[in-house]
């Protein structure tokens, strides 16, 4: 059974269909099938528009609700004052 295409290999092989290069060709030089052409494609396009995980966007979130918070406890303080 053969390894799937490394990134690299994938993104060359990419690299050259855009370029004009057969498809055919392509097959032959990489000993791949239009399948798995089709699926590098497609997965190499998903790893370059994924979102960002669930953890970075909690994290995020977080973030900006402890900002608001430390921002509304100081408005508190500030108006609470007596000059």
């Amino acid at each position: 059974m053969k390894k799937r295409p490394s990134d690299e290999q994938i993104f060359s092989i990419l690299c050259q269909a855009e370029a004009g290069v057969s498809t055919g060709e392509i097959y032959l030089k990489h000993i791949i099938s239009d399948t798995t052409f089709h699926s590098c494609a497609v997965n190499l396009a998903a790893k370059k528009y994924r979102l960002k995980s669930p953890e970075e966007n909690n994290a995020c979130l977080r973030k900006l609700l402890t900002e608001a918070i430390l921002d509304t406890e100081a408005i508190h303080v500030a108006l609470s004052r007596k000059f």
